[in-house]
């Protein structure tokens, strides 16, 4: 009736304004979640590369030392991963950086001050070129130690010694396959290392 037709009016609007209610916070929420999906986003983004200075700079200032090495990266406990570098400590990854001074960075944090100063002590100590024994400086130290310097039939002229490169190299025996302990100048001073690694009672 027409005593109807303004209640009927009145219903309708206020189905419509719950109707635009609910789609406002429909957009809201919408909205909010496309927010926080960008920030987690952002969050995973790389962050951008330290140059060389800002990683020197860092290392001063918190008293760390970038231990290096002859490997590929140049750097201890840093392996390259595509185009990327891996920082590793024990084991345990660091993450992955754009360069491998970032990444031995954070090595050295790991590590830390005094363990990384230590450690690149004896990674420069390592690199040093170490003169060779002479044959008379061989079998005094092996006399001296009570070893057994071994001949063999091989091309060495020594057990567990070949050839590599200009060198020879000291091998032994470890879990069942053969382990590096060295390259040296002469088959000599090799068989005097693996005579140290196998001990005196080793005929």
């Amino acid at each position: 009736t027409a005593a109807d037709l303004p209640l009927a009016a009145a219903t309708v609007a206020e189905g419509s304004a719950v109707a635009s209610g609910i789609a406002t916070e429909e957009a809201a929420a919408t909205a909010e979640a496309a927010a926080a999906a960008a920030a987690r986003a952002a969050a995973l983004q790389s962050p951008p590369a330290m140059t060389e200075a800002e990683v020197r700079a860092v290392a001063h200032a918190e008293g760390l030392t970038l231990v290096p090495s002859t490997c590929e990266s140049g750097f201890k406990q840093v392996t390259r991963s595509g185009d990327r570098f891996q920082a590793n400590g024990n084991g345990t990854s660091l993450g992955s950086f754009a360069t491998a001074l970032e990444a031995a960075l954070h090595v050295a944090r790991h590590l830390g001050p005094a363990a990384s100063a230590a450690a690149a002590t004896a990674a420069a100590a390592a690199a040093q070129p170490r003169p060779s024994m002479t044959e008379t400086e061989v079998h005094a130290a092996a006399h001296a130690e009570g070893l057994t310097l071994a001949l063999s039939d091989n091309a060495s002229g020594f057990r567990c010694v070949r050839a590599s490169g200009n060198g020879f190299e000291a091998q032994i025996s470890s879990d069942g396959h053969q382990k590096g302990i060295g390259t040296f100048d002469t088959a000599l001073e090799a068989e005097v290392q693996v005579a140290r690694h196998l001990g005196p009672a080793a005929p």
